[in-house]
């Protein structure tokens, strides 16, 4: 016969496996070039948060392009929007804001943790609390924008990326207090969304 057990047993379903924005963001244009511009436009922008950028980078950019891929037919128009990128983060305000000293600031932060029945796993490009208190949940997005009416793609790629940071600051919650604001940066565009972290949000 089946063995019994006691009420307090109960079988788990097995985790399955996620990323943070797995559930909700496409990729569809980030492709071919889009992708390795923006994995150069991090890599520099981590560098830059934690010990600063010195002299010309347009060569290692350009080196680290070719790298990854880009073609040289394409390696200049690809290394322009990077280093368009890498100087608006650089030398705006919102920019110099993001990856400056700050207390607890964290780069590429790695962050694992159970929500729902999914196993999430993801990196925060940016994390660090303000003097007021508030910690930043800060993520680059290297979109490019071409025409008009920048606040309606900003408002679209902010409901696409949404679900994504809401799930990093679910995990981060659990070991920080709060409150969380959440901020999606466009270096292309010098562009910023933020809003902050409800706690009704928490899956």
């Amino acid at each position: 016969r089946r063995p019994q057990f006691d009420a307090s047993v109960a079988l788990q379903p097995p985790l399955r496996q996620g990323i943070a924005s797995a559930n909700e963001v496409t990729y569809e244009w980030v492709r071919g070039n889009a992708r390795h511009i923006g994995t150069v436009v991090h890599s520099v922008l981590r560098q830059a948060a934690l010990d600063g950028v010195s002299g010309s980078i347009e060569n290692i950019v350009r080196t680290d392009l070719l790298r990854l891929g880009v073609s040289r037919n394409e390696i200049l128009n690809a290394t322009k929007k990077a280093m368009t990128a890498i100087s608006n983060a650089l030398e705006s305000e919102r920019g110099r804001w993001i990856l400056s000293s700050h207390a607890h600031a964290r780069s590429e932060y790695a962050v694992t943790g159970r929500i729902g029945d999914t196993l999430i796993n993801g990196s925060i490009d940016r994390m660090f609390r303000e003097t007021d208190g508030r910690l930043w949940i800060v993520d680059y997005k290297t979109s490019e924008h071409e025409g008009g009416n920048l606040q309606r793609f900003l408002s679209e790629e902010e409901r696409r990326h949404r679900p994504q940071l809401v799930r990093y600051a679910t995990l981060v919650s659990r070991l920080e207090r709060g409150p969380i604001m959440l901020g999606l940066y466009f270096p292309l565009v010098d562009s910023w969304r933020e809003w902050e972290f409800a706690e009704a949000a928490l899956t």
